[in-house]
């Protein structure tokens, strides 16, 4: 699970980038659960734990349900980053938010 399907760039009224989301889609669990620890453990490396966690990204968690989800947040004064893994019932998505405020 390493490419990104959809990439959304996110301008303020003066055009200046504030966020950048992406989406990665899989049919797999343990993929998407892999993808989330790892993403999780490059953020952890750099800003510190997560602010808020919610949810399990355990595979057998993730594929128990449809809307199943695992939330890491991390917030500071200036920025915030959102990992989830979610399962759609058709397939698991990875989703990226990360966005500045000014």
């Amino acid at each position: 699970m390493t490419s990104v399907n959809e990439t959304w760039f996110e301008l303020d009224d003066r055009g200046v980038l504030y966020a950048i989301k992406t989406v990665r889609r899989t049919e797999d669990v343990a993929r998407v659960a892999q993808a989330f620890t790892a993403t999780t453990a490059a953020l952890n490396a750099r800003a510190g734990g997560p602010t808020q966690r919610a949810g399990s990204s355990a595979p057998a968690t993730l594929a128990s349900g449809a809307f199943q989800q695992a939330t890491s947040e991390y917030r500071f004064r200036d920025y915030r980053a959102v990992i989830r893994a979610t399962n759609m019932g058709d397939g698991y998505v990875l989703t990226e938010s990360y966005t500045t405020f000014n």
